[in-house]
């Protein structure tokens, strides 16, 4: 079998994994807030930046497989957008502007951790 194979397969497996995971944190989680939607990408961000400095394929399996299924900006941006249209403009502002900034922080840090660690 060959190296490309395995690793479009590895992805797929990590894919599928961070999609039910996704799923099953939204469903549990989220409320009027979403907060399992900011939570899944706050994660997914840490999780990014660490992997970016581990050996190959980890980041290519865990970073677009996994962790790309498993974060949902397009999901969190219909939240917004939701939230907006129902009045809550406030809150649209602030769960965005919060969801934007813990992720790069989150990211920030994982790089951090990921580079003194690899």
């Amino acid at each position: 079998m060959s190296e490309t194979l395995v690793i479009g397969t590895l992805v797929a497996v990590a894919a599928a994994a961070g999609a039910v995971l996704r799923y099953v944190v939204a469903t549990v989680v989220n409320g009027p807030v979403p907060v399992g939607t900011l939570a899944v990408n706050i994660v997914a961000s840490f999780v990014l930046g660490f992997v970016v400095e581990a050996a190959e394929p980890v980041p290519v399996v865990i970073g677009i497989g996994g962790l790309g299924a498993l974060s949902t900006w397009s999901t969190a941006a219909d939240e917004v957008a939701t939230m907006a249209r129902d009045g809550d403009g406030d809150l649209a502002a602030g769960y965005l502007g919060l969801t934007v900034t813990s992720g790069i922080v989150a990211a920030w840090l994982g790089l951090v951790i990921g580079r003194a660690l690899f």
